[in-house]
C-alpha cells in the first residue's frame, strides 16, 4: 500500500510530493517500484466495453481479404479517438488475431460525462479465416471473439 504525504503551502509556492512504498521506499528512489527497464503500458481508458465482432471479407477483384471489427466502449469522457493495430498472430490453424486499441484523451475541456462509442475498424487479413479474435487495451483483454464469419 503506498502512503502519500501532503503538507500545506500557500498558492504559487513550489510543492513536493513523495508516495513511499511498501518497505518505507520513496518513489523515485533507486528506480520505480514497478521494476527499472520494464516499459509501462499505456492505461486503458475504457471502462466498460461490449457486443464485439467479427468477420472476414473475401470479395473477389478487392486488394485482398480485410479483417473488420466492431465494438462499443464506455469512456469517461466524449472525444477520444481509437486507433487499431494488429499484434500477434498465433501459430495455431487457424490463427488467432490480436488487435490493439490505443485511445488518445480529448483536446481542450470536455465535459466530465461517460460516452458509449462505437468502434468499428478494418485491417488486411493475414489470414482467411480465424480461431478467434482477441480485442487488448493496455494491459486489459476487453473481448475474444469466437465466432467470427467470411462474407464473400
Amino acid at each position: 500500500m503506498r502512503k502519500t504525504s501532503f503538507i500545506r503551502a500557500p498558492i504559487g509556492a513550489l510543492v513536493l510530493v513523495f508516495a513511499t512504498a511498501p518497505g518505507g521506499r520513496a518513489v523515485g528512489e533507486g528506480g520505480s517500484i514497478q521494476g527499472a527497464g520494464q516499459p509501462e503500458s499505456a492505461p486503458c481508458p475504457v471502462l466498460e466495453s461490449a457486443d464485439w465482432t467479427a468477420w472476414v471479407t473475401t470479395q473477389p477483384g478487392s486488394s485482398g481479404p480485410s479483417l473488420h471489427l466492431s465494438g462499443q466502449v464506455v469512456l469517461p469522457t466524449p472525444g477520444f479517438t481509437v486507433q487499431g493495430r494488429l499484434a500477434a498472430l498465433d501459430r495455431r490453424q487457424p490463427p488467432s488475431q490480436r488487435i490493439v486499441l490505443d485511445f488518445g484523451p480529448p483536446d481542450g475541456v470536455v465535459a466530465q460525462v461517460l460516452s458509449t462509442e462505437d468502434v468499428q475498424l478494418t485491417f488486411p487479413a493475414l489470414a482467411n479465416a480465424y480461431r478467434a479474435v482477441i480485442v487488448i487495451c493496455g494491459d486489459t483483454t476487453l473481448g475474444e471473439i469466437t465466432d467470427i464469419a467470411t462474407v464473400q
